[in-house]
């Protein structure tokens, strides 16, 4: 839905007003683009990273995240299923890992 202009305008909305109305609002995507593009970067509370391919994905990736460091793209690359690299709004970054298996 960020790609298309009616997408991008609901979710500027309800991230404006998910504080009005005690509420939060998920974007989930596959790649970084879809959100960066979307212009509703700034509207992140949490990102969470997942494993990714390519090095100028994982730069992006790294945009959202917050981490200027291009050495961790390696680390990107390298996580395995049910891990992610999770940034909050304070900036703060940390390796996590969710079990799957239940």
């Amino acid at each position: 839905p960020l790609k298309t202009s009616a997408g991008r305008s609901l979710y500027n909305k309800l991230a404006r007003d998910s504080s009005k109305w005690n509420l939060a609002i998920y974007a989930a995507s596959q790649h970084p683009d879809d959100i960066l593009q979307g212009d509703v970067s700034d509207y992140l509370a949490s990102v969470f990273v997942a494993r990714l391919k390519t090095a100028p994905v994982c730069r992006k990736a790294l945009d959202l995240l917050g981490i200027e460091d291009s050495a961790h793209i390696f680390t990107i690359q390298n996580l395995e299923a049910g891990e992610f690299i999770y940034a909050d709004i304070d900036g703060n970054t940390q390796k996590i890992r969710v079990d799957v298996g239940v």
